[in-house]
C-alpha cells in the first residue's frame, strides 16, 4: 500500500527526466545575440542599503553550518553586525563560535532555552536550528521583543 507522503524511485526519476528534458528542449525564451531577456533571470535586485548607526548585536541559536553562514556577516561587515552570544549543545561548535567572535562565557549557552532565562542582551536572535526546531526559540524571542 502506497501512502501519499511516500515517494518511489520511479516518480523521482520521471520528475528528474522531465525537468532535464525541458531544459534541453529550450523551454526558456529564445533571445537573439545582443538582445536582452524580457526579464532579469538571476540578476541581483537593487536594494537601498542603509547602514545602522551602530552594529546590530545578535545571538546565534544553533552554531552549525547555517549559524556560521549568518554569523560570518560580522567578519565581513563589523560596522553593521556583531555576534555577542551563542546557544549550541555540541561543545566544539559552541567553542568555535565563542572563540571566533570573542563571545564571553556568560553569553554562551547549551540550549536556546538558557538564552531566554536571562534579560535581553542582543538586538536580534538568529535562529539557525534545524527547521523543525524554530518554533520554540522564535516564540521566546518574540516574547522578549
Amino acid at each position: 500500500m502506497r501512502r501519499d507522503h511516500e515517494v518511489n524511485r520511479r516518480d523521482v526519476l520521471k520528475t528528474i527526466g522531465v525537468a532535464t528534458g525541458a531544459s534541453f528542449l529550450g523551454c526558456a525564451p529564445a533571445v537573439a545575440e545582443g538582445e536582452e531577456l524580457p526579464i532579469s533571470i538571476g540578476a541581483p535586485i537593487e536594494i537601498d542599503h542603509v547602514r545602522p548607526e551602530r552594529p546590530l548585536t545578535c545571538v546565534i541559536i544553533g552554531a552549525g553550518n547555517r549559524g556560521n553562514v549568518y554569523a560570518s556577516y560580522a567578519h565581513r561587515h563589523p560596522e553593521e553586525w556583531k555576534v555577542v552570544g551563542v546557544a549550541e549543545p555540541i561543545p566544539y561548535r559552541n567553542e568555535r563560535m565563542a572563540r571566533g567572535y570573542g563571545i564571553p562565557d556568560e553569553h554562551r549557552f547549551v540550549t536556546w532555552e538558557h538564552v531566554f532565562e536571562r534579560p535581553r542582551f542582543a538586538d536580534v536572535a538568529v535562529i539557525t536550528t534545524p527547521d523543525h526546531l524554530h518554533y520554540g526559540p522564535a516564540i521566546a524571542a518574540l516574547g522578549l521583543g
